[in-house]
């Protein structure tokens, strides 16, 4: 048995209160934290970028694409522990579902209040990141000013990605199942310069084109009929590198909160180790080649289906029709 006695350590998560009881959890913490592969998303963003020139381009695409979405998650969830549970991150980190840290983020990006240990003036992403870096890595007012605001500007920048939906609805039709058609779409109009006679293709405005990106199955759901829905397919463009560049970001990132998280678990500062980026362009490459894609993403053109175009068939009646369409032979 422990000489460290059983303790109830309070923690919120997003808005939920919980106890987590434990006999030595400062240990406990610390040996999780040594545990984290800080290395993890740096690896798939060289294995994977130096193959998209390959017969597997979209593959490695995809797996890029797949892993900046987890990576995303990943971050803010290290990051949420530290602003809500610093002193319980493997509890915060081990008990959190998907919905508590979109909840949680979304909060914090639009600057609503936020359950937190830490004091007031660092509830912002310029404030987290100062709480992070603070007297660990600036060697002087200008260094400590990029890296601050650099490191701010990079997580408010990814918390747009993490929580658009688009991006949200694709993370989990390839995760689950793989039901993506990988590559990008071409988007382009041509408005009638003579009534009925069709704008000759060449003279058509491009205003979307990538080789990579991905065609999806969405739901859209009938207002007002709870159990009736109809299916719409939704394209995305993006651009690999930068994927790649936002997977090395990511890794940084990780492993300066990752280390902070130590030093506030009782590390000595001499045994941990921080990365810096002391160019301000360095922090914005996870985007630098998506402006040039234009449109980004385009829904399939769909009737959508009104309260008055479908019967309201009740739960029964579904479950009556579904035992209708048994098969009797197989």
């Amino acid at each position: 048995m422990s000489e460290n006695h059983l303790t109830g350590n309070p923690l919120v998560i997003d808005d939920t209160p919980y106890l987590l009881w434990d006999f030595d959890l400062k240990t406990h913490n610390i040996e999780f934290l040594e545990n984290i592969d800080l290395s993890h998303f740096e690896y798939l963003a060289n294995v994977h970028g130096n193959q998209l020139d390959g017969e597997n381009k979209h593959h490695a695409a995809l797996a890029l694409r797949t892993a900046y979405s987890q990576g995303l998650e990943t971050l803010f969830a290290f990051l949420a522990a530290l602003i809500q549970a610093p002193h319980c991150v493997a509890g915060w980190i081990t008990h959190y579902k998907t919905k508590d840290l979109e909840s949680f983020i979304y909060k914090f990006q639009n600057q609503q209040r936020v359950y937190s240990v830490l004091p007031d003036e660092f509830m912002s992403w310029d404030g987290i990141s100062e709480a992070i870096h603070m007297g660990l890595v600036a060697k002087d007012n200008k260094e400590k000013e990029t890296i601050i605001k650099g490191f701010g500007r990079l997580w408010r920048m990814f918390a747009v990605d993490f929580l658009t939906n688009e991006a949200k609805d694709e993370y989990n039709s390839i995760k689950h199942g793989l039901r993506v058609q990988p590559g990008g779409f071409e988007l382009a109009i041509g408005p009638e310069i003579t009534p009925g006679v069709p704008l000759p293709q060449e003279k058509w405005i491009q205003i979307g084109k990538s080789d990579f990106g991905s065609t999806f199955p969405t739901v859209y759901k009938i207002v007002g009929r709870k159990l009736h829905f109809q299916l719409r397919n939704h394209s995305r463009n993006w651009n690999p590198i930068d994927l790649a560049n936002g997977l090395l970001l990511i890794s940084v990132s990780l492993n300066n909160i990752v280390e902070r998280l130590k030093i506030l678990n009782g590390v000595g500062i001499d045994q941990v180790s921080f990365r810096a980026l002391s160019d301000e362009k360095e922090f914005l490459k996870p985007w630098k080649n998506s402006y040039s894609i234009g449109t980004t993403h385009f829904s399939q053109e769909l009737y959508p289906l009104k309260i008055e175009d479908v019967p309201n068939y009740s739960k029964e009646e579904i479950l009556r029709l579904y035992e209708s369409r048994k098969l009797k032979k197989y």
